[in-house]
């Protein structure tokens, strides 16, 4: 992103950078600038430094939108007139002439501005934060549509006319505050959940966020969903699968794995006053604990059984006759698919068994998709490995890892002596060939059908993407924050811009705009959307070019508000 700056010098004259956010290997995100010129006190025209080169037509634009004329004058060195020092009463009248005739970009700030006001979110976060609910917005809005670090947001404030406490230092003490209250934080969520319906259905996912702090107590080794090699914190994410919209977040320590953290995001969720949900979850949360506290407090829940798990490996096995018979196909969004139903039981701590509807599920292309890639790679291995001899068994197991790699055990080494050989394992592979493509569903709702069984499983998908709109599309790939309570924070404004993100996306499908214009080309289009505030202190809105009209009115567009449920 590059911008323009306007800086007053000491020595009385107005200095011009040109204003670039790049990222510097080793040190993160910078901000560079490179000196254009001064400004002609009189004619407001950039005067060029005799070294520098003509402006090219991107930087003619930035100049142009900051009210900036140019017209390749050049400066001759030290002692122009329009260089010289101006009386202070022409510096004042100067400065305040140039706020007065500003042109500020408007339109993605309005249009979020628009949607938090619609959904509810200004009146929770006024509600919960008082007065520094504007700041916070502010700040998310920035978050949203920028994905740059906090520390520029004064920058971006200056071009969108928002000057209100976005320096970096009070956005730093802002975010610390936000972190620390963790009273306030459940008051703001107790507000959005009821202004959000208090959804029924509801999707609970975890992903990991890398860090190199050593400051944050919840910066711990383990499962890192990005295979990095750095420790990391964990957030587990609820959101509304009719909506989309997240409704609640909560900071884990790294180690901490999917399945340990969910009894506990039950009872908070029950505190905060969602008393009816039902849980879509993927197999990371599989456990005999987790099923058993979800039947037990009446959770409804859609959950995936892993394959290798003895009684689900049963399951398939007595069921291989009919997933493999046309029988049991039928179609689920073009794709061919096979379904039967089986019973799951699990054993209660008083020895009773509660018995689940199971759903097994076989996915054609997926199995030949899985199986194609694997045979053809294991006989590939087999064909060159039959003519390799090897005079210790470790050689041939050194072979083999550093061939096969995750297909290793798809193979067997036989021999003794000085002769050994490898060979595929037929037995594993044909174990393996059975599982491929298969999934098992259970689901506490007794008479769901196969298609509704894998929508509510697969609406997971949904909790993914707001996963890489925090990692991408606002920029928190990295935790750099240098306490817990800081980081934290830093989460708050991230879940606050993601919902934001969130809500525009979800306009612009109703609008049927999404197949068009993703939400990042969107907001580049709504930044064409500017305004100029004239000397006399008039503030007019530019000629608005048709698609930003288009998207604008788009998301501006009245929807019916969701109802609380009873």
């Amino acid at each position: 992103m590059a911008y323009i700056v306007k800086q007053p010098a000491s020595h009385g004259r107005i200095i011009i950078y040109l204003a670039e956010n790049r990222h510097v290997p080793g040190k993160g995100a910078r901000q560079i600038r490179t000196y254009l010129g001064s400004l002609d006190v009189k004619s407001n025209e950039l005067i060029l430094n005799a070294k520098a080169k003509e402006p090219n037509p991107e930087v003619l634009e930035l100049l142009k939108a900051k009210g900036i004329a140019f017209s390749s004058r050049k400066s001759d060195g030290p002692g122009r007139k329009h260089t010289r020092k101006a009386p202070l009463s022409m510096q004042k009248q100067l400065m305040s002439d140039l706020e007065k005739s500003d042109i500020f970009e408007v339109g993605r700030v309005n249009c979020f501005n628009f949607l938090a006001t619609e959904s509810g979110l200004v009146s929770c976060l006024e509600k919960t934060y008082g007065d520094m609910s504007k700041r916070i917005l502010s700040a998310a809005i920035y978050q949203a549509s920028e994905a740059m670090p906090l520390y520029l947001a004064g920058e971006w404030a200056s071009d969108t006319g928002n000057q209100d406490g976005m320096s970096s230092s009070t956005l730093s003490r802002m975010i610390d505050d936000l972190g620390s209250d963790s009273a306030l934080l459940s008051t703001f969520f107790t507000h959005w959940i009821e202004a959000c319906g208090k959804p029924t259905s509801v999707i609970h996912d975890t992903t990991s966020l890398s860090s190199y702090s050593d400051s944050i107590e919840e910066v711990e080794w383990g499962y890192n969903r990005d295979g990095e090699s750095l420790p990391q914190v964990n957030m587990a994410l609820v959101v509304a699968k009719d909506s989309h919209l997240p409704i609640w977040f909560r900071m884990i320590s790294g180690s901490i794995p999917d399945v340990a953290s969910l009894k506990l995001t039950c009872t908070i969720l029950k505190s905060l006053g969602l008393k009816k949900f039902s849980f879509s979850l993927d197999r990371g949360y599989f456990s005999r604990t987790n099923l058993i506290e979800m039947i037990e407090n009446k959770i409804g829940f859609t959950i995936g059984v892993p394959t290798t798990q003895t009684q689900a490996n049963n399951l398939i096995l007595a069921h291989k006759a009919l997933l493999e018979s046309t029988e049991s196909s039928f179609l689920y969004n073009g794709k061919r698919m096979r379904h039967t139903t089986c019973e799951y039981q699990i054993t209660n701590q008083d020895k009773s068994l509660t018995k689940l509807s199971g759903h097994l599920f076989l996915d054609l292309e997926r199995r030949e998709s899985i199986t194609g890639r694997m045979e053809t790679t294991i006989l590939e291995l087999d064909k060159l490995g039959s003519n390799q001899e090897f005079k210790t068994r470790l050689e041939a197991e050194a072979w083999i890892t550093e061939k096969a790699g995750k297909l290793t055990h798809y193979f067997k080494i036989m021999g003794n002596g000085n002769n050994w050989k490898i060979s595929r394992d037929t037995d594993a592979i044909s174990q393996a060939i059975s599982t491929a493509g298969v999934a098992l569903i259970l689901s506490s709702k007794n008479s769901l059908k196969a298609e509704e069984v894998l929508d509510d499983y697969r609406c997971r998908d949904i909790a993914e993407k707001v996963f890489d709109t925090v990692k991408n599309g606002i920029g928190l790939h990295r935790l750099r924050t240098s306490s817990s309570n800081q980081a934290n924070g830093r989460l708050f404004l991230a879940f606050i811009a993601v919902i934001l993100r969130a809500l525009i996306q979800s306009k612009l499908k109703r609008s049927n705009l999404l197949s068009k214009y993703s939400v990042d080309e969107s907001l580049a289009i709504l930044k064409k959307i500017k305004q100029i505030k004239l000397l006399d202190g008039t503030v007019v809105t530019l000629e608005t070019p048709k698609k930003a009209r288009i998207i604008q009115e788009a998301i501006e567009s009245k929807v019916p508000k969701v109802e609380a449920s009873k």
